[in-house]
């Protein structure tokens, strides 16, 4: 997300809809990975689905975290909430 030309990464963790924010100095894969780890990690949540815009370095990510699926869904801005139960895996 951008804002006051600022970038940022923001998490939301259901279902107790836990908002994280984090600055980002760039949108480098290196640099949106290691804020995403903190994200996935921080309070010692079990994070299983992780559903993201499809901004290239976030794609890149898929198959970096052990356990968790990287989840490439929605427009640039509108990423659609769904259910775990919604989910179709191949």
């Amino acid at each position: 997300m951008y804002t006051g030309g600022k970038k940022f990464l923001i998490s939301v963790a259901s279902p107790m809809e836990l908002i994280v924010t984090a600055s980002l100095q760039t949108l480098g894969k290196l640099t949106i990975g290691h804020v995403l780890q903190s994200h996935i990690r921080m309070y010692g949540f079990d994070a299983r689905i992780v559903r993201v815009d499809p901004l290239t370095a976030l794609a890149a990510l898929r198959g970096k975290f052990p356990g968790v699926e990287i989840d490439i869904t929605g427009a640039v801005d509108h990423l659609v909430k769904r259910r775990l139960t919604d989910l179709v895996v191949h």
